[in-house]
């Protein structure tokens, strides 16, 4: 079977791993002048790093959380090829501040489970949803399923929401403070005014090379969610609230995307992140022949994207 397979083989899925770093340098091969070839390997080489930072906060979270209690690898493997499969952050870019934001706020959210005295935790979350909302302002808006998700794993209180706020509005002080000690305050109010077109009406376009990774990662989000529903009382009491949690939040960045599909690059991270607990919880406990196709399916289908958005630059630049 093939979720037996995942779950015995860890070096499959490190080598997996080398692999798709190995192919995330690929395209500076393509480059002719050495100063572009630099500067080009440079930015891969920084994305390429955030990414495995994320990748390595996932595996942490999955060690001090246990949320997939039969692997700690196939969970932070699957947010790295999710992340692989994306081809704007295959260099440098805003969105890696988003994929570390992801995954950094489930620290403190999942910490705070039925502890409404840690303050604490609700003011590291949501300065987590504040830094990420300096590149992505509508990442504002996650507050309300983040106030729903404190509820749903009771640790709500006033205090907390207080102490929420703050931490929203921290990175903002921050800014203002800096802008000010600099003398930007011209470049902070043309900023301004960038953030807030950004909750304009939406502009109905996707990059087509996001449109693939999108897709599959909407379709792990499906098998993931029926699976959660299915069979995640067999999960302790805390891991089942987690799973919630990361489904109401994969379900809300997945229409964030279609409230806001010109925005996709940026959100995509939020996606891929609880996605990524939920489909592991899917591919590694499903059982039945059934199962198992669907699970092999879809893994060979998030490689193939993977792997088209890796060739498609190189075969584009030789044309």
């Amino acid at each position: 079977m093939f979720q037996s397979f995942l779950v015995t083989h860890r070096n499959a899925l490190t080598a997996v791993l080398v692999i798709v770093c190995a192919a995330w340098l690929v395209p500076t091969v393509c480059e002719e002048h050495s100063s572009l070839f630099t500067f080009h390997f440079s930015l891969i080489s920084a994305a390429l790093a955030l990414c495995a930072a994320a990748t390595y906060l996932m595996a942490e979270l999955d060690n001090i959380f246990a949320m997939v209690r039969v692997s700690q690898r196939v969970v932070s493997t699957l947010l790295f090829v999710l992340l692989a499969s994306a081809p704007t952050l295959h260099t440098l870019s805003t969105a890696h501040l988003s994929a570390l934001c992801a995954v950094l706020l489930l620290f403190p959210l999942f910490a705070a489970y039925q502890a409404p005295q840690l303050t604490a935790m609700h003011f590291l979350a949501f300065l987590c949803v504040g830094v990420g909302s300096l590149v992505l302002p509508t990442a504002l808006l996650l507050a309300l399923p983040l106030w729903i998700t404190q509820a749903m794993l009771r640790s709500l209180s006033l205090k907390g929401i207080v102490a929420a706020l703050i931490g929203l509005s921290l990175p903002y002080v921050w800014l203002l403070v800096g802008a000010y000690c600099l003398g930007q305050m011209g470049w902070l109010q043309e900023q301004a005014h960038e953030w807030i077109a950004c909750f304009a009406w939406p502009t109905p376009h996707v990059d087509l090379p996001l449109i693939g990774p999108i897709g599959i990662t909407l379709l792990l989000l499906a098998a993931g969610a029926i699976d959660i529903i299915r069979n995640s009382q067999g999960d302790r009491t805390r891991t089942r609230y987690q799973n919630y949690v990361a489904l109401l939040l994969a379900l809300w960045a997945a229409l964030w995307i279609l409230l806001q599909p010109q925005l996709a690059h940026l959100i995509f991270p939020y996606l891929a992140t609880p996605t990524a607990i939920l489909a592991t919880h899917f591919l590694t406990l499903s059982h039945g022949r059934p199962a198992s196709i669907i699970a092999l399916t879809l893994s060979l289908l998030l490689l193939a994207v993977c792997a088209i958005n890796f060739v498609a630059p190189v075969l584009l630049s030789g044309a």
